[in-house]
């Protein structure tokens, strides 16, 4: 059972590697976000009083929510289930930082792009 979120829009994984082949698979992904006030609140600097208010959008919780359609190198679409949600998770995750204080491997991949189109979804969402 795939989990639910408050949001959910398409996003499409480029080049996703599963075995030795490598697709394209277009999905369903989903978030949870709020925005939230996380300036400081009431100050006095030098005798000056004023409130400090910054309000951010903060994505809790994202993921998968399902596969809709694979593709193959040769853009035939793939009937045979060889890319699931938790295929393409496992092929995200190698993506992602292992070194404390480094959330990616490198600039360039797919786990931050990823990251990135939730956060823009999520700001565009509740900006609305």
């Amino acid at each position: 059972m795939s989990k639910t979120y408050d949001n959910e829009t398409d996003y499409l994984f480029e080049e996703v590697v599963v075995g030795d082949q490598m697709f394209t698979v277009d999905a369903t992904v989903g978030y949870n976000a709020s925005r939230e006030d996380v300036g400081i609140g009431p100050y006095e600097f030098w005798g000056a009083k004023g409130n400090d208010v910054c309000v951010e959008t903060l994505v809790e919780d994202f993921g998968i929510v399902s596969v809709d359609e694979v593709r193959d190198e040769n853009d035939e679409v793939v009937t045979y289930g060889a890319v699931t949600v938790e295929a393409v998770e496992k092929w995200l995750g190698t993506f992602y930082g292992t070194l404390e204080g480094h959330r990616y491997r490198d600039s360039h991949n797919p786990a931050r792009w990823f990251d990135e189109f939730i956060e823009g979804e999520a700001e565009r969402h509740l900006s609305e």
